[in-house]
């Protein structure tokens, strides 16, 4: 399609879901926030920070679960991009969220952010993903998808407006 004499066009906005790696079944505190990666969880987590290194994955700002297995999670990731520049940003309300939390959040984003990474649990993170692009999807452990808006600002998007680029899980990419 081509732009009218006097459009303008518009900007693109990402979000990078990632849902935690397998974490251990149990935790010494016996809470579930504290629940670590385990050995799989570990190496799903080194998969996908080299699957978004070999992409060029560069984002602007990283929101993550201040949850033990998120938090592990997005550190290895962060650790492979070498993103030490980039801030992790720990919120306590991503942990176990549901859809509203994580969509009145993207809706609330900063519009010098284009490209944000956001790493949290089931249902919330998949729900998320499905309502902005209405697909029927679901994250498994430290499943990862790129959706983009066609947007100038984050309070532009709505259910449906997004376009899923990708969706990879370490299973595919290491057997």
């Amino acid at each position: 399609m081509q732009q009218g004499v006097g459009e303008k066009s518009k900007k693109m906005r990402k979000i990078l879901f990632i849902r935690h790696g397998k974490a251990k079944r149990n935790s010494d505190s016996g809470k579930d926030f504290d629940r670590k990666l385990n050995n799989k969880g570990r190496i799903q987590s080194n998969v996908i920070g080299h699957l978004l290194l070999e992409k060029n994955i560069q984002p602007d700002q990283i929101f993550s679960s201040d949850a033990a297995r998120t938090t592990e999670t997005i550190q290895i990731i962060n650790e492979i991009l070498g993103q030490t520049g980039t801030k992790i940003e720990f919120r306590p309300e991503f942990y176990l969220c549901d859809i509203n939390t994580l969509i009145q959040f993207c809706f609330n984003l900063s519009d010098d952010k284009e490209l944000i990474v956001i790493c949290g649990h089931n249902y919330g993170i998949t729900d998320c993903l499905n309502y902005f692009t209405e697909l029927d999807l679901e994250l498994s452990t430290c499943g990862t998808a790129l959706v983009t808006f066609e947007v100038d600002s984050w309070k532009e998007i709505s259910k449906g407006t997004g376009i899923l680029d990708w969706i990879k899980f370490p299973r595919e990419i290491v057997e």
